[in-house]
């Protein structure tokens, strides 16, 4: 699987995620209140990401383990510099609305961070090749 292509899915599960957000502060916090709006659009993401990427994914039936583990490490960090930079921005436009990116103030966006590091991988075991027979 060519760079480009990795980088592009993501980009496309990017979008999605933002769009996921703006839904979140838009209609699930107003609605069922912050805690559960978060819960709710963490979530949703969480099936996003594994829905969206299954397509892709699945077409590479020759992708190896080790190729997969570099795909996750790939996802997590432009997930985590894509979370910390639009929360950044965020808080210069609304410091208000910003959530906190600390794991022990309770948000849900680790579990994001975490189901973009899984998804390659629990595609790659969904192939049906048993993982010793996937080339190295």
């Amino acid at each position: 699987m060519r760079i480009t292509r990795i980088i592009g899915i993501w980009a496309m599960l990017a979008g999605l995620l933002f769009w996921n957000g703006v839904l979140g502060f838009g209609i699930f916090n107003p609605l069922l209140g912050r805690e559960a709006g978060e819960m709710m659009t963490a979530f949703i993401a969480m099936g996003i990401i594994f829905a969206a990427a299954r397509p892709f994914l699945l077409e590479e039936p020759e992708l190896s383990k080790s190729q997969a583990i570099r795909v996750s490490v790939l996802w997590v960090a432009l997930t985590v510099l894509f979370e910390i930079t639009l929360g950044r921005l965020a808080h210069h436009v609304s410091p208000l609305m910003t959530p906190e990116f600390g794991m022990w103030d309770g948000p849900f966006w680790p579990l994001i961070v975490l189901s973009a590091g899984t998804a390659p991988i629990t595609w790659l075991r969904r192939t049906g090749l048993p993982l010793s027979r996937v080339t190295k």
